[in-house]
């Protein structure tokens, strides 16, 4: 009975780690841009990941990641903020609809939701502002702003490792 106890708790103890290990903290600024440190970002109410959807469309959100369009790297902005880039992009996020050359500066702060960790995707410091990345309406569809402390307003950063941009480039080489 005590070997089963002690079996059970380890597994318990090795689920919690696996858990805690999907949010990754604040994402890492990529320095190199030959060589950008990706992540998906994965809003915490849904389940569901964002996607570049073209330079004047709304950001989409997805259910597995499974090309590129849901690729994101980040440089500095002014001080304390991020420029957000997509793998499909050469250009900069200046709205949750818009990406141009420029972008703009994001805050990326602790949400305060108490429900879920995470963090909001702000073009403020503001969080109770509706400015933030949200899950529109939760209908698991597109961003769209909100409060920054809104459920649906709070995101993980999961560095990515695979080989999606490899996969893209090969089947798009062999297509043509």
């Amino acid at each position: 009975m005590r070997k089963k106890f002690t079996m059970l708790f380890a597994l318990l103890l090795a689920c919690v780690g696996v858990m805690k290990a999907e949010v990754t903290g604040l994402p890492e600024l990529t320095t190199d841009p030959e060589n950008p440190i990706y992540y998906t970002i994965k809003n915490v109410r849904g389940g569901v990941f964002a996607a570049f959807a073209g330079q004047e469309g709304k950001m989409v959100l997805g259910a597995t990641v499974d090309n590129p369009a849901y690729l994101f790297y980040f440089t500095a902005g002014a001080e304390g903020t991020y420029k957000i880039h997509n793998a499909l992009s050469t250009q900069k996020c200046a709205a949750y609809n818009l990406w141009n050359a420029d972008g703009i500066d994001w805050y990326i702060k602790v949400s305060e939701n108490a429900e879920k960790p995470g963090y909001a995707i702000s073009t403020t410091d503001d969080l109770t502002q509706r400015k933030s990345w949200n899950n529109e309406s939760n209908r698991n569809q597109a961003v769209a702003y909100w409060d920054g402390n809104d459920l649906g307003s709070t995101w993980e950063f999961t560095k990515y490792e695979g080989d999606i941009l490899t996969r893209s480039l090969t089947m798009s080489t062999t297509e043509n």
